[in-house]
């Protein structure tokens, strides 16, 4: 009998060591992807697969959407956008190009929050693999996956639509701006500098409710029991996520910023704010706004977020005074 148990617990032990190693091996392997890869990385040959328009009515303003979906060879994952004109779009030049990154189940819904758009072209950005992400039918795993792989795809496709949208007619290719709010504010640094490498120029930056630091940021944002298990969780996908954490990029930015906080964020803690605050290159305008993280149900924040993205906007000249 003795010997079974001494057996069984040699087996465990070795089991667990195992297991441990492997842990760790792919913990180290995570940690040394080195952040530049996904800014560096040839820009992938997108095509357009996919456009689909509709003539909308929002907020009072006839639009034009555009829903386009573009493949590329070497990328598994599809970039997915919708581009709202001005109806009129056939008589259009020189719109100012407006890439909206918000929350990860936004893209074309994220439109539908805005203000009357006027001769500015608004872009809903789709992350990169987030149908998969979302989907709660998938295995942990699977989804775990898609997690990674989307946060390590998503610069190159915000490069590569940046560069699509600036090379159509209606654009104006000095004025592509990112908007990018909450976790969009998260991905922007790192998208920024993959289109400056793509040789497109990002003139301006709304980078509303985000912080740097992952190590900092994901203990405090995920709220769940036990500690210890949230500690854990919160550290693989803070490994997972590392070549896109701002802190590596944000140094290295072209432009004008507008950052926006929130006093009593729950999200985000103080020290990735400042951190956040810290890195971003000047000119940059600050603001502190009353309340938590924003959430678009709360109509009130929202619109004064969206009051002080227009008006900054205005007075650095990259967008047109939003009125049709």
């Amino acid at each position: 009998m003795m010997k079974v148990l001494r057996w069984t617990a040699r087996l465990l032990g070795g089991l667990i060591l195992a297991v441990g190693l492997l842990c760790g091996g792919i913990a180290l392997w995570l940690y040394a992807q080195d952040p530049e890869t996904v800014v560096d990385a040839p820009p992938a040959a997108y095509r357009l697969v996919s456009e689909r328009r509709e003539a909308v009515l929002r907020n009072g303003e006839a639009r034009l959407d555009l829903m386009l979906i573009f493949r590329a060879d070497s990328v598994a994952a599809p970039l997915r956008m919708t581009v709202s004109l001005p109806a009129d779009i056939d008589a259009q030049r020189n719109l100012p190009v407006l890439l909206l990154l918000g929350g990860l189940d936004s893209g074309r819904e994220s439109l539908d929050r805005m203000p009357p758009l006027g001769r500015n072209a608004m872009v809903g950005f789709e992350y990169a693999r987030n149908d998969l992400i979302l989907d709660r039918s998938a295995s942990v795993l699977s989804r775990a996956m898609a997690v990674r792989d989307g946060a390590v795809e998503t610069p190159a496709q915000i490069a590569a639509a940046l560069a699509w949208l600036g090379a159509q007619p209606w654009a104006d290719e000095t004025r592509i701006s990112i908007l990018g709010y909450s976790l969009g504010a998260i991905f922007a640094p790192a998208g920024h500098r993959a289109a400056e490498r793509a040789g497109v120029t990002v003139a301006a930056d709304i980078l509303a409710f985000g912080g740097a630091d992952l190590d900092l940021i994901l203990p405090y944002a995920i709220k769940f029991d036990p500690p210890a298990l949230r500690r854990l969780a919160a550290g693989v996908v803070a490994l997972m996520l590392r070549p896109i954490d701002p802190r590596f990029h944000l140094p290295y930015l072209r432009g004008r910023f507008m950052l926006i906080e929130a006093e009593e964020d729950e999200l985000i803690p103080p020290a990735a704010q400042a951190l956040f605050v810290e890195l971003t290159p000047e000119p940059k305008t600050v603001h502190r706004i009353p309340g938590d993280h924003i959430n678009p149900r709360d109509t009130v924040v929202l619109m004064k977020v969206v009051d002080l993205s227009t008006a900054w906007l205005l007075e650095v000249g990259a967008a047109n005074v939003p009125t049709p």
